[in-house]
């Protein structure tokens, strides 16, 4: 089976730098809104680069994939850090959850492809 992207897999990568950038330059106030979109990102990454596997080396691509899910961790645990005084309570946790609900669908996608790389 072909890899979903092959050599066209350098535009997320590519992308994926200066997205993370823009997102600190258009939320300088909202820090909390900063590691919520962080995360978005790299979890809309991981979801690429495991659908494409992009190394020719299988060991590469499980590599890179764990190192993606430990920047994830490391962006959500700084994230419990920042304290979030410009959202109310109510409207941050909302965001927060729906945020965590859709890194978890993403990660659980992750899980499944991983999976369907296995069994092939």
């Amino acid at each position: 089976q072909k890899p979903l992207l092959g050599p066209r897999f350098g535009i997320p990568l590519l992308l994926r730098g200066p997205l993370m950038s823009l997102v600190v330059t258009c939320a300088t106030n909202f820090p909390a809104a900063q590691v919520c979109l962080n995360s978005l990102i790299l979890t809309i990454y991981i979801v690429i680069q495991a659908m494409a596997r992009p190394w020719k080396v299988p060991l590469l691509n499980w590599v890179d994939a764990c190192i993606s899910v430990l920047l994830i961790q490391i962006t959500m645990q700084s994230g419990i850090a920042v304290s979030s005084e410009a959202f109310s309570d109510v409207f941050g946790g909302i965001v927060l959850g729906m945020f965590l609900g859709i890194i978890g669908l993403m990660l659980l996608a992750v899980g499944f492809a991983v999976l369907q790389e296995l069994c092939a």
